[in-house]
């Protein structure tokens, strides 16, 4: 707020005390304050005191019919959206979002999403997620239906139900729990139903995969999980953070046939490559939108080179929906943006032999290791994740050691259920501290390194259970629900550290 110099803050009544603290702290450009509920003049005082002034929206409204101003609309080159980064791997920046580049990536999703007037959005992501923007103005443009949800994320999906949105923008997160109920679900059938299932899936999977569906086994199988969703959901996309191939099958054959996966940043406006719609293949991000092209440029001190077989390196955006400039500061935007207008996004990519992009790594996210061996800690973490009783991993490491070390928190649902079955008392953060969770913890992750062909310096050698979920609230999540990994590692330095000196002194 302080490095936008805004002059008007919109909230709602239980932020008021936020909003006054963050005053405190230092807002010098601040002149009004507008709440979208009722104020008090209690209220009114205590902002009066800051040197704010709070309106009611209501009260803005009428100053409007009193205060009416020539109709001045703006240009293509103005800015429309001031639209900070997560803050995944440093300080959030202050991307210049013009109404052009917004308007680019809407007439590229109209190519791919055809979105009409009979038409019904979900919106859950946060209006602060660029790529949320973009698909509600491309609902405006298309007279399409936007229900929002109630802002309770454990209310998300009795939301999504009562809505029945006839598309879903989503998050692999969001997925991953999807997928998460649904196996929960058909693991507590059985063996004889969890076999009958199995069988049902592969004759799904494998008509999917001829263009063609079963609608004899959806009528009695797949519809019901649909419903999940509301049931008339036609198409997903997904995006802002790598999807699970194994994900991405199950919920195609059980949910919806069609996922399309897209790729973007904020600095593009949301948007740079998406699957077509037919396309059956997993593990890409589709090919460029229209609205900007795509290059890689080698990374050679990593081995990511465009000589490969598949070209690899970083992913490198230029077109009229990438931005121009962060705010306030040009020598990160001279770092960003070469001089020939492409934006180097960070991601390492690798074109497929059908012109379609792979996102393979992080090059922020990546670190070497003692050895010398470069590791990718998000590939880590979306394999070691994928375990039953896990329900999220940081994965962590430096130079001064040869292997890598992890937060892990586990699945409190599943470890009830678990320490029930084994006879264990108590709730989910007593069993979280307890040796045996630990133990089955332990074989689990080594399972998964084994069924995921991990190379040896990818074992995570020991690591820290933390009953207390990555969240937004105790902000080790952005609002999208990726991992904010510089504030993970501030943490969780100090016991990472202990880690790593308890197990040398046992070597």
């Amino acid at each position: 707020m302080e490095h936008s110099e805004m002059v008007a803050a919109f909230f709602e009544k239980i932020r008021l005390e936020s909003l006054l603290t963050a005053i405190g702290m230092g807002l010098p450009d601040l002149k009004y304050a507008i709440c979208f509920d009722v104020v008090t003049s209690e209220d009114k005082a205590r902002f009066t005191k800051a040197g704010v002034e709070l309106l009611s929206l209501r009260e803005l409204k009428d100053m409007g019919v009193d205060n009416v101003f020539p109709h001045d609309p703006p240009t293509a080159s103005d800015v429309a959206v001031l639209m900070y980064t997560s803050g995944t791997t440093g300080n959030p920046k202050g991307v210049q979002i013009t109404h052009s580049n917004v308007m680019a990536d809407v007439i590229s999703l109209q190519q791919r999403l055809h979105v009409s007037n009979q038409d019904v959005h979900f919106s859950f992501l946060p209006l602060a997620h660029i790529f949320e923007r973009v698909v509600q103005a491309l609902c405006v443009s298309g007279g399409c239906s936007i229900g929002f949800y109630q802002g309770k994320l454990p209310e998300l999906m009795l939301d999504i139900q009562t809505l029945k949105p006839t598309f879903f923008i989503a998050v692999p997160r969001i997925l991953s729990r999807i997928y998460d109920k649904i196996n929960q679900g058909v693991k507590a059938g059985g063996p004889e139903k969890e076999a009958a299932f199995r069988g049902a899936y592969d004759m799904r999977l494998a008509a999917l995969e001829r263009g063609e569906d079963t609608p004899v086994l959806n009528e009695k199988v797949f519809d019901r999980m649909g419903l999940a969703l509301g049931g008339r959901v036609e198409w997903i996309v997904t995006a802002s953070a790598p999807l699970g191939t194994a994900i991405h099958e199950f919920l195609r054959v059980c949910v919806c046939p069609v996922i399309m996966v897209g790729y973007g940043l904020t600095e593009t406006t949301g948007g740079s490559t998406l699957t077509h719609y037919n396309d059956t293949k997993l593990g890409h991000v589709g090919s460029p939108m229209a609205s900007n092209e795509v290059k890689l440029v080698s990374i050679t001190e990593m081995n990511y080179l465009t000589t490969d077989e598949c070209p690899r390196g970083e992913v490198c955006v230029r077109g009229t929906n990438v931005f121009g400039s962060y705010l306030k500061n040009p020598e990160k935007t001279k770092e960003d943006i070469d001089d020939e207008g492409w934006f180097h996004t960070g991601d390492v990519g690798r074109w497929n032999a059908d012109g379609t992009l792979s996102i393979i790594d992080r090059r922020k996210s990546i670190f070497k290791l003692s050895q010398g061996e470069y590791l990718a800690a998000e590939h880590l973490e979306a394999m070691y994740g994928k375990c039953d009783h896990i329900a999220q991993v940081f994965v962590t490491g430096d130079s001064f050691h040869a292997y890598p070390l992890a937060v892990v928190v586990p699945d409190a649902e599943m470890i009830v259920a678990w320490a029930k079955e084994n006879n264990i008392s108590g709730d989910a953060k007593s069993i979280a501290q307890t040796a045996e969770l630990k133990a089955m913890l332990v074989a689990e992750l080594l399972d998964m390194h084994k069924e995921c062909k991990l190379k040896g310096f990818e074992k995570l050698r020991d690591f820290i259970v933390e009953p207390e979920a990555f969240s937004i609230d105790n902000e080790l999540l952005t609002p999208t629900f990726k991992l904010k990994r510089v504030n993970a590692t501030k943490k969780y330095q100090d016991q990472i550290t202990e880690l790593y000196d308890d197990i040398e002194s046992h070597q």
